[in-house]
């Protein structure tokens, strides 16, 4: 098998040589150009001659892209058929053309601009509109072209509604846009373009010259293109279009295209094209060489009928392999086309001076140009100009072979005019010689990610801008494993690094302490119950809760320690890991050394407020409690706790006293004036438990720096006790003035009282036989003794008069008093007496508290004149070391009774209230009451170191509670014993009284008695008789109050003469202070004028009888 394929090789050689020998033999036929003598000569004119003479060279624009017709050299000159054709019209004529290449649409521009003088011309309508139009010099057919897999065709029919691609500015776009089939054409500006964009589907056909298009496939080598077949239209006329201003120059270029036989014409293309026609052979040279070569051939056929079967399977096989391979072609075709149709990116062929020559859909579509604009377009009309150089550049570099692949971000500019980025890769493809071809573009749509980049790049820019700006911040951010990646000025003010120090170091162990890493460790270890260690401390928990806020200790670069309140974000991915930790901290040491002043002072502030007796409570502008001291909490019932936050008028509840009306808030007057403010008189405190205090307060403003008022601050205190006592006072001292008034009228009185009732007492006696005069006589009496009770009630006012005091059952007096009350007042009023105790003993005057609870139901009952009634209720009650007042009376802790009298009367008035214990107050009609009898019972319950209260509403009635101390539990009741008998006795008894009736009515019933008797009328006289015998008296009865000489001075003046003298003083009216005064000194008894013979005969014989 190889020595058979040897052979045939050898005679493929053969046969080759033999053909070429042969045709080189026919080529050798050929006439040259110049041997055509039929050429007719030129004759030009004087005028054309000296045209001639003044244009010897003439610019020629000519295409630059028709294959056989111009085309560059290696050297870059022009060359071809167009251009052998006009060199020879130019070498006839005289003159010499100089040859511009450019694309046929740059012709026309450069020709109508002055830059060339004539052009290649289509001979269009608007050509001959503006230039002069030479005749034609050569025709050729028009064709049309499709690619290979085009089924169907049916001739120029066919090309109804399709897409034809068209030469930009020639004859076949003319002809195509003017076709009444409706073509849809698209120019292009090279025919390479125009036939890649029907191979590559963007469209179905083309329209071109046949010679032109053919040589144009076979260079592109494209091989899915096929002549379909021709067009209906005329073939195409090619000729020179001139300057309008030339016309001399139109009839030379004429004349020297008409002496360029046909004959010439077709040598001169058939040199640039496979030839078509040959002319006449020299047959009988041919033969002599074919002669030559018969037997050889002959040989070689003998050769090939041997081998022929076997060509024949191996024509059949590669006839198969050459059919598979097509169809792999056609596959492969068709996936680039659409490949390059419908990529995602943007995909264009560039020739090398610039020009698009094809372009797919997605590249439009960036643009917006529609295919056919885009076709031909320089890339320079798409490329921002800030790219342009570099472009220009790049491309030299490639095509010098410097750089293979170029690679760019840029800009291009849409249609619109606006600018979009974009990432171009370009490739320089080369044909098989090395000449570059064009440009493979592959454009990708980055203008969102460079927007977005730009954006990012703002975004971190301004970042930059806040992280610069924010110095009074610390702001770090590190990455998961605690790697700093951020260090703003902010913290290279507050820790004393550079970023550049910090930047790349790890974060925990540079500026924090150890101590305090390993407590928050230890810490966080325990609340999530797994261990906590290194950068874990920082982020632990802000993984849970994506933000932390703490305070840290840092540390400066010098080594001083930083305060800062950390807070800590953690940095996430888009699938929310955590990918860093960003931290903000501020420097709040000179914060947090004004916290520990501002404590401190707070501290010394409380200690103050605690040390200081008074109530002290701060408000803000609005009247918010802020602060208030351990006294006021006691005042006002209220926790500073609780307090704190709530509003004045809630924790500092104040009324009148009097009114009982709120009192208005002082915070307001304070803020109003701005000017420390007391409160009003009679200001009570009400405390949460519904204690009162009469209380004296004062509100200051508190000011800032500034001066402005930023709150207010209540400065008050419990005067209850003060208020008590002044209260006390004032009536001590109404009691002492009307004692001393009383006292007057009492002395006088009871003088009076005295000889009625002594003188009655004797008459009485004289008259037992006249029953009539015994009878009058009592009256007297009685008379007598009930106007010595209303002399003892005068004096009960200030405790001027002794008291008989013993250990009592107050229910007893109280149910006497009540027995009383049934006799003397209205009896529609029902009287109700309740106790929880049989018994209840109390040290006291029973009489007076007789007297005192009869003057309070005889009140009551005047208050209820359409009856009523009236309530005595007793409980015993306790009060400790709190219970300090009632009613701001004082009131000593221990066991008392408390006696309600309650009456269901018109009431008192409020204004009345704090004057009805006042002597001769009353709210009665005139001469309905003295005014004595309340004032009496508050006498008489303050002489029983007990209290009296009143509490009372219009029209509902009023209540007086008296609270009187029980006895101690080891006393015993003492019955009072009555006894009126005379006693009769001896002795001589000085009587002294400045009252001539009671002298008189003493010694009747004292010589009665069968005592010697003295008499002297005031206190000189009495000492003057004593002094002549101070041995010769047994007892002197000695009046108080005298002229001259008073009961006191003279008994110690009789004293002194006689110690061992024996006094009693007889008074209507002496202070018990003096009485025991007198006793200290040695008066020996007391008895209280009026007094009868009975008691008087007893004193005596009681004095009498004692013992020295």
């Amino acid at each position: 098998m190889t020595i058979q394929c040897r052979v045939w090789g050898y005679a493929r050689l053969c046969l080759g040589l033999v053909l070429l020998f042969a045709f080189g033999v026919i080529a050798q036929t050929q006439p040259s150009p110049s041997a055509d003598i039929s050429s007719p000569p030129l004759e030009l004119t004087a005028q054309e001659q000296q045209w001639l003479k003044d244009h010897p060279v003439v610019r020629f624009a000519i295409p630059s892209d028709l294959p056989a017709l111009t085309q560059a050299d290696a050297s870059g000159k022009p060359q071809g058929y167009l251009i052998d054709y006009f060199n020879l019209l130019a070498s006839r004529a005289g003159f010499r053309f100089e040859y511009h290449p450019m694309l046929f649409p740059e012709m026309i521009d450069a020709t109508n601009n002055d830059q060339t003088d004539v052009y290649v011309a289509s001979v269009i309508p608007l050509e001959k509109e503006h230039f002069l139009i030479a005749d034609p010099f050569f025709s050729l057919p028009l064709v049309i072209i499709t690619r290979v897999d085009v089924e169907g065709f049916t001739g120029h029919s066919w090309l109804a509604g399709k897409k034809v691609a068209v030469y930009k500015g020639m004859v076949p776009e003319y002809l195509a846009k003017n076709d009444p089939l409706g073509l849809e054409v698209v120019p292009f500006h090279t025919i390479p373009e125009a036939l890649w964009a029907v191979s590559y589907g963007q469209a179905d056909a083309m329209i071109a010259g046949q010679v032109v298009t053919s040589m144009t496939i076979a260079q592109e080598k494209i091989t899915n293109l096929k002549i379909a077949g021709r067009t209906d239209y005329p073939n195409y006329d090619a000729s020179v279009a001139i300057r309008k201003d030339w016309p001399v120059f139109l009839g030379i270029i004429n004349k020297a295209n008409a002496t360029i036989t046909p004959t010439q014409k077709r040598q001169m293309l058939e040199q640039w094209l496979v030839p078509q026609e040959q002319n006449t052979i020299d047959w009988i040279r041919f033969l002599k060489i074919a002669g030559s070569v018969v037997g050889v051939l002959l040989f070689l056929l003998l050769a090939s009928i041997i081998w022929n079967h076997q060509l024949k399977r191996q024509v059949a096989r590669r006839t198969e392999e050459l059919r598979v391979s097509n169809e792999i072609l056609k596959v492969s075709e068709k996936r680039f086309r659409d490949t390059f149709e419908q990529a995602a990116v943007g995909i264009a062929h560039v020739l090398p001076e610039g020009r698009i020559i094809r372009a797919n859909q997605r590249l439009c579509e960036l643009l917006g140009y529609p295919l056919e604009e885009l076709i031909n377009k320089n890339f320079r009309d798409i490329t921002h100009p800030d790219s342009l150089a570099d472009d220009v550049q790049m491309a030299q570099r490639m095509i010098n072979r410097e750089v293979e692949i170029y690679q760019k971000e840029k800009r291009y500019i849409k249609s619109d005019g606006s600018f979009f980025w974009i990432h171009l890769t370009t490739r320089l493809t080369f044909d098989d010689d090395n000449n570059p071809q064009y440009f493979i573009s592959v454009i990708e749509d980055i203008n969102e990610t460079v927007l977005n980049r730009d954006r990012i790049v703002a975004a971190h820019r301004q970042l930059q801008n806040v992280l610069d700006a924010s110095f009074l911040s610390m702001i770090i951010a590190t990455d998961q494993q605690g790697t700093i990646t951020i260090f703003n000025s902010g913290a290279q003010r507050i820790l004393g690094y550079s970023p550049q120090e910090m930047i790349g170091k790890r974060t925990p162990m540079l500026f924090h302490l150890q101590s305090e890493i390993q407590e928050r460790a230890k810490l966080h270890s325990e609340r999530l119950n797994r261990p906590i260690k290194g950068f874990e401390v920082f982020v632990a928990q802000a993984e849970l809760a994506s933000y932390e806020e703490c305070q840290w200790t840092l540390v400066h670069k010098d080594g001083h320690h930083i305060h800062a309140n950390l807070g800590l974000t953690c940095i996430r991915d888009e699938q929310d890991k955590v990918v860093g930790i960003l931290g903000v901290a501020q420097d709040i040491t000179e914060q947090i050394k004004a916290q520990q002043e501002l404590r401190e002072k707070e501290e010394r502030l409380r200690i103050t407020l605690r040390s200081i007796g008074d109530a002290v409570i701060a408000t803000d502008n609005e009247g918010v409690v802020m602060q208030m001291n351990p006294v006021a909490e006691s005042l006002t019932g209220w926790a500073a706790d609780d307090a704190i936050g709530q509003s004045l008028q809630n924790v500092f509840q104040i009324i009148n006293a009097q009114t009982r009306l709120p009192v208005s808030n002082p915070v307001q007057k304070v803020l109003e004036c701005g000017e420390v403010v007391g409160l009003a008189n009679h200001t009570v405190l009400v405390s949460s438990d519904g204690t009162e205090y009469q209380i004296a307060d004062s509100g200051a403003p508190i000011r800032s720096d500034t001066g402005q008022i930023v709150g207010v601050v209540l400065v008050f205190r419990d005067v209850t006790g003060e208020y008590a006592m002044e209260q006390q006072l004032r009536q001590s001292e109404k009691m002492q003035a009307i004692g001393q008034l009383a006292g007057g009228i009492a002395h006088d009185f009871n003088n009076m009282l005295g000889g009625i009732l002594g003188s009655a007492e004797l008459l009485s006696e004289k008259l037992l036989h006249n029953p009539e005069a015994t009878e009058l006589m009592k009256i007297i009496m009685q008379s007598g003794k009930r106007a010595a009770d209303l002399t003892s009630n005068l004096l009960a006012f200030s405790r001027k008069e002794p008291s008989a005091s013993r250990t009592m059952d107050v229910h007893r007096v109280i149910g006497d008093a009540i027995t009383l009350l049934k006799q003397t007042i209205d009896r529609r009023i029902d009287i109700d007496f309740k106790t929880t105790d049989s018994t209840a003993l109390i040290n006291g005057d029973a009489s007076q508290l007789q007297n005192a609870f009869l003057n309070l139901g005889i009140n009551a009952s005047h208050a209820m004149t359409k009856g009523g009634k009236l309530t005595i209720q007793t409980q015993p009650v306790t009060f400790d070391d709190h219970d300090r007042y009632i009613d701001l009376q004082e009131i000593k802790p221990g066991k008392y009774l408390k006696i309600d009298i309650t009456d269901t009367g018109i009431g008192i008035a409020p204004q009345h209230l704090n004057r009805i214990f006042e002597p001769f107050f009353t709210t009665k009609e005139h001469g309905e009451g003295t005014g004595l009898g309340l004032a009496a019972v508050f006498s008489t319950i303050k002489q029983h170191d007990g209290i009296i209260t009143v509490k009372s509403e219009l029209r509902k009635g009023s209540c007086f509670s008296i609270y009187l101390p029980l006895a101690g539990q080891d006393s015993q009741l003492t019955e009072p014993h009555v006894d009126d008998s005379r006693i009769a006795g001896t002795g001589h008894i000085m009587v002294v009284d400045d009252e001539k009736v009671m002298r008189v009515t003493a010694r009747a019933t004292l010589e009665d008695l069968g005592y010697q008797v003295t008499l002297a009328e005031d206190g000189l006289e009495a000492l003057e008789l004593f002094k002549r015998n101070p041995q010769g008296y047994d007892l002197v009865v000695l009046d108080m109050m005298m002229p001259k000489l008073n009961g006191k001075d003279c008994f110690l003046a009789m004293k002194k003469l006689n110690p061992s003298i024996r006094v009693i003083l007889s008074t209507g009216y002496t202070p018990e202070s003096e009485l025991l005064a007198m006793k200290a000194a040695g008066l020996t008894a007391w008895i209280t004028k009026p007094y009868l013979s009975g008691p008087l005969s007893q004193k005596i014989q009681e004095v009498l009888s004692q013992v020295d």
